[in-house]
């Protein structure tokens, strides 16, 4: 730091401390401001993040292809052509895909019955792609080798009053004509993860689904993951022309509603940026205000002895510079702290709750977690410290305007 610069900062620090009460009720709003900002643009991301996590991961994957027309007419009879294939270039380009069969049908267990849709997976691949045998709140998930045994959504176990162990009777349409029916016992049954695998899925060995349905290895779609290694337009842009007949589609198009709505969340920040900010300079205006009004008379001498208004300008804005400098720095330590408290711990939402809470048909975790990043510490940090800074200029463009007889005169 340069010598003039020293003794600038010097003499501001000494102006800001003429009124140290005034100084520090701005120096703490600032403070809260700054903390709370981060804080709440921290809790943003988190969500945002438990949200695409829980649908990449979990429900939907990254992406996910199908034959052609599938998506407008889930036939049983539309299924991909060479789904290995698929796989295995996928698999190549760094991506890893799991291969499921579909159908609907009826289920019942007692004199309970209810319409589900059939998911034949291959549950050695599942585990190693997706992370939905980690969402199972009862039993188990399905093992490797076929067994006649299935995984229920949790609304489909309730309406069915289903328990593990229990029997459970489907009949379906067989891809032959005939219909199918066999007896199956309930493994496991699933918490609450998306709104369509909780009202009907039934999961089960893509062994026993093609004894069930007839299916001779019909494979309807392979949904694929990247692990967060590349977004979902990257995924399709990188395994569509593996089979350019399919239809490719990533996860924003499967859900458009959810990704949307994330879209919107990511733009709050500036909205609570503009709150916050303009909060904190109203603030730091009326303390500058107040600040220049005590020194009238200072500045008119100052003036009078060949002072540029600039100099006057310089002078007040530099210290809101410097007030705005630590209210936000040390608001960034203190919002900092409580984001990492709440990524550790995060907030409960579960009194506040039916035991289930929903986000564009994604089920999402009762403990809301923060994620703190520099990104966001930082962006509010300067946006703070910048409004600031600017809404300074006022009192100081003001202060700098006085005539220098009439300033000596004040009182």
């Amino acid at each position: 730091m340069s010598r003039p610069l020293r003794a600038l900062t010097r003499i501001t620090w000494r102006n800001l401390w003429r009124n140290k009460r005034r100084t520090l009720i701005t120096c703490l709003s600032i403070v809260c401001y700054t903390a709370a900002l981060i804080i709440l643009v921290t809790l943003m991301e988190g969500f945002n993040a438990s949200t695409r996590h829980n649908i990449t991961h979990v429900t939907h994957g990254d992406a996910r292809v199908h034959a052609p027309g599938y998506l407008d007419n889930q036939s049983i009879y539309k299924a991909l052509d060479g789904p290995d294939k698929i796989l295995k270039a996928a698999a190549e380009r760094g991506v890893e895909g799991a291969a499921r069969s579909l159908g609907i049908g009826l289920v019942s267990v007692g004199n309970k019955s209810a319409g589900g849709a059939f998911v034949g997976v291959d549950p050695g691949q599942e585990k190693k792609v997706f992370e939905l045998h980690k969402e199972v709140g009862l039993g188990e998930y399905l093992g490797e080798v076929p067994r006649g045994e299935v995984v229920l959504g949790a609304r489909l176990a309730r309406s069915l009053k289903a328990e593990v162990g229990a029997e459970l009777i489907a009949v379906v349409q067989a891809a032959d004509g005939s219909m199918g029916n066999e007896l199956f016992r309930v493994k496991g049954i699933l918490r609450p993860v998306a709104a369509d695998i909780d009202r009907g899925s039934i999961f089960l060995h893509r062994k026993d689904f093609d004894s069930l349905f007839t299916a001779g290895g019909r494979v309807h779609e392979i949904a694929f993951n990247s692990y967060g290694a590349l977004s979902a337009e990257e995924v399709v842009a990188r395994l569509e022309s593996a089979s350019p007949t399919d239809e490719w589609r990533s996860w924003k198009e499967l859900v458009p509603a959810t990704a949307e709505a994330l879209k919107l969340n990511e733009g709050a920040f500036v909205i609570f940026g503009v709150v916050f900010s303009l909060a904190a300079a109203l603030g730091t205006m009326n303390t500058m205000l107040m600040a220049t009004h005590d020194r009238v008379r200072e500045f008119g001498v100052i003036r009078a002895l060949g002072a540029s208004p600039w100099r006057i300008v310089r002078d007040v804005t530099y210290e809101a510079f410097i007030l705005g400098l630590l209210g936000c720095v040390l608001g960034a330590a203190l919002g900092s702290a409580g984001s990492y408290y709440l990524e550790v711990v995060g907030l409960d939402l579960t009194p506040y709750t039916e035991g289930n809470l929903e986000f564009g048909g994604v089920s999402m975790d009762l403990v809301w977690k923060a994620h703190l990043t520099t990104s966001a510490v930082v962006r509010s940090g300067l946006m703070i410290w910048g409004i600031c800074v600017v809404t300074s200029l006022y009192p100081a463009v003001k202060s700098a305007r006085l005539n220098p007889a009439m300033a000596m005169n004040h009182v």
